[in-house]
């Protein structure tokens, strides 16, 4: 019985036909030109897993200088303003 493939590893044959493997997710794609099956491979397959999926942003604390900042992005008179306006001063936040 054939070993499963791990999740987002994908193949294609090239115009010479040879077997091409990629990491797919959402879209992009990252090939994998190590031979499928050895160490070499499984590591370029983490290595292209962990470049292609993105940690979710760490959560702002409540009452802190970060949150307070957030919650003025959210307000109307922030969204009023001009992109320039909004650039520079946050910059400056």
């Amino acid at each position: 019985m054939p070993r499963p493939r791990p999740p987002y590893l994908s193949h294609e044959r090239n115009f010479r036909g040879n077997i091409v493997w990629y990491v797919r997710i959402r879209g992009k794609r990252i090939r994998i030109r190590e031979t499928y099956g050895t160490p070499e491979f499984d590591a370029a397959y983490q290595a292209a897993l962990a470049t292609l999926i993105k940690k979710p942003a760490p959560e702002v604390a409540a009452g802190s200088l970060e949150c307070l900042i957030d919650q003025y992005r959210d307000t109307a008179a922030w969204q009023q303003l001009s992109k320039a306006t909004r650039r520079q001063r946050g910059q400056h936040l």
